[in-house]
């Protein structure tokens, strides 16, 4: 009775191994269909009139059919250039192809000079037709852009109070960058009111730099003037 009630529990826990494995395998089978959609961009901070490029991967099943990506662009922005394998309908912003598999799609956008500060989205629809059930399936992906503006302040400004005529004065300053995307601005040497020298210079966003003028008297006048650094609005 022993043994056959030990042989029954044994059956039953072979039979439910079994179990698993099949449900197991339905599940792998299912995640085959899938669709996936990515998008990187060069630069999430950019500036009005300024461009970006932007990779989009497809990946679908080798048996699924038509595949193709779609793009939704803020109001007034515009696909200046793009590459890909597919065929490229630009009234439309889609890319189609005729057999799955990966597929990449490289693209510049260009922001309008006037668009406002702020955040835009820039949505990617992957999408292609199941093989087996002739069903869509499709995946959405979103990058979000930043449009601002560089924004430059000066500080530590290191200027001396006298100097004697026909002299080489030296003056330092640092030239910050306090807006939310890169730029470039002339950093000048203010004498009197008028800039005597400047230097050009590229700054990214949250960083600073140093700058420095040597600064000839030989034609100026004894007397009292104001001198400092401007950059942008910002004067010292």
């Amino acid at each position: 009775m022993s043994e056959k009630k030990n042989r029954w529990l044994t059956g039953a826990i072979l039979v439910v191994a079994v179990a698993i494995v099949a449900s197991s395998a339905a599940l792998m089978v299912s995640g085959a269909g899938h669709v996936t959609t990515e998008q990187t961009a060069d630069d999430t901070a950019v500036g009005a009139g300024e461009t970006v490029n932007l990779t989009i991967t497809l990946d679908t099943p080798s048996d699924f059919n038509s595949p193709a990506v779609d793009v939704d662009l803020p109001e007034n922005w515009s696909v200046v250039s793009q590459s890909s394998s597919g065929t490229y309908r630009p009234s439309e912003i889609q890319w189609i192809w005729l057999s799955g598999g990966e597929k990449t799609v490289d693209y510049t956008v260009e922001i309008p000079e006037n668009a406002s500060g702020g955040t835009y989205q820039i949505v990617a629809n992957g999408s292609a037709i199941n093989g087996s059930t002739s069903e869509t399936v499709a995946d959405e992906t979103v990058t979000e852009i930043t449009v601002g503006s560089p924004e430059f302040e000066v500080s530590n400004l290191e200027a001396p109070a006298s100097a004697v005529q026909g002299e080489t004065i030296t003056v330092n300053a640092t030239v910050s960058n306090v807006g939310g995307v890169a730029g470039t601005t002339d950093a000048e040497f203010v004498f009197a009111g008028g800039a005597l020298l400047d230097q050009t210079v590229s700054i990214d966003a949250g960083s600073s730099t140093q700058v420095s003028f040597d600064v000839p008297l030989d034609n100026i006048s004894a007397g009292t003037y104001e001198h400092g650094v401007r950059a942008g609005d910002s004067f010292r």
